[in-house]
């Protein structure tokens, strides 16, 4: 990539906070490596996009969620999945977003967010042989052969933990809903049933209270996601394990973990 090109990162730059309008007009934008790109003798290897304002900045306290899925200063006007997204994103194509912090703690000096991407262009490296194929005895995917079933309204917060969990060897499905997944579970089964609390059409408590009627060695494969624990103890809700409940914004090492850790369970009995 020349140090000055049209700029193609899609819905994750669209979903910084004040670029999207701009994008609306123009599709093209200027990129400009930052000073701190990483130069080699060949080719600038990153480049760098900052989206500023010069309003009242983020303080300290809201920077430290900024990135975490449904987190929104703008109430119900917000998704609050914007910077997670865009996050996820650049992260996948090998880079990242950062709100760029100040010495008064980002207060009173605006609000700077810098997008960082791999360029284009790479060294081409020397001729390498074809790598030896793995021996008999080397590990497979910690994963591999599990089938998960991922049910969660949010697609941007459903399918990063669908592409992680493909990548440790798993065979993942989706679905957008209690209803879908209980269609979904008609006629097929899986080894994990991943479920997020809070969905439209139905909730997955309804959900795990209808397989726990009908089908209830489908319910002991239920880990619940939630990113606001206190719905488990409303009124008229059933009675979910806690134990199997990960809290939003979930760190990927530990949903395979935990996946594994209820495979290996169910392998025991």
């Amino acid at each position: 990539m020349a140090p000055s090109t049209s700029c193609r990162t899609g819905s994750a730059w669209t979903r910084l906070p004040w670029a999207a309008a701009s994008t609306r007009t123009c599709r093209r934008c200027r990129v400009t490596p930052s000073a701190s790109s990483r130069w080699s003798s060949t080719c600038c290897r990153t480049v760098s996009v900052a989206v500023s304002d010069n309003g009242l900045g983020v303080p300290a306290e809201i920077a430290d969620r900024l990135f975490r899925p449904f987190a929104t200063t703008k109430g119900r006007q917000g998704t609050g999945l914007g910077l997670y997204v865009s996050r996820q994103i650049a992260r996948e194509s090998g880079g990242d977003v950062v709100l760029a912090r100040d010495a008064d703690g980002g207060r009173g000096t605006g609000a700077r967010f810098v997008m960082t991407l791999p360029t284009t262009a790479r060294e081409q490296p020397a001729p390498e042989r074809a790598a030896a194929p793995p021996s008999d005895g080397a590990p497979a995917a910690r994963l591999a052969g599990v089938c998960v079933l991922i049910v969660d309204d949010e697609a941007p917060v459903r399918r990063p933990m669908a592409r992680f969990l493909i990548r440790r060897g798993a065979q993942v499905y989706e679905a957008g809903d209690g209803a879908e997944a209980l269609e979904w579970l008609s006629a097929r089964s899986a080894d994990v049933i991943l479920v997020d609390l809070r969905m439209p059409r139905m909730s997955g408590i309804e959900l795990f209270a209808k397989l726990e009627a009908t089908h209830p060695e489908l319910a002991a494969r239920v880990l619940f996601l939630s990113g606001d624990v206190s719905q488990l103890a409303e009124p008229g809700n059933t009675p979910v394990p806690r134990e199997r409940v990960l809290v939003k914004p979930v760190e990927l090492a530990a949903l395979e973990e935990r996946v594994a850790q209820l495979v290996a369970e169910r392998t025991a009995l």
